[in-house]
């Protein structure tokens, strides 16, 4: 066989990459391994820091006026604004150390 004929069989032997829709029906589907009590604490283990997070900044968010009458500078609004998440983003790594 030549290498002409060779690559044109590899070809029609790959699957194509946009499948038919009935081809995806028929295609049988796993099992998901994880199931009951244990699925669900991955899933809330995996949506509780969002959750905690967006607490954090709904908080900062009420404060930071305050915090500005305090200092009694407007222009460090956005460097408050952006303090509480960098040092947030700072303290992962001792996180991860720990546990």
């Amino acid at each position: 066989m030549s290498n002409r004929e060779q690559s044109r069989t590899e070809k029609n032997e790959r699957p194509s990459e946009a499948q038919n829709p009935s081809d995806i029906e028929n295609e049988s589907h796993s099992e998901r391994q994880l199931t009951g009590l244990a699925w669900f604490l991955v899933v809330v283990a995996v949506l509780s820091p969002t959750f905690l997070y967006a607490l954090d900044n709904t908080v900062m968010a009420t404060v930071r006026p305050s915090i500005v009458d305090t200092f009694g500078h407007i222009e460090t609004l956005t460097w408050l604004s952006i303090s509480y998440p960098m040092g947030e983003l700072g303290a992962n790594p001792l996180w991860f150390v720990t546990f």
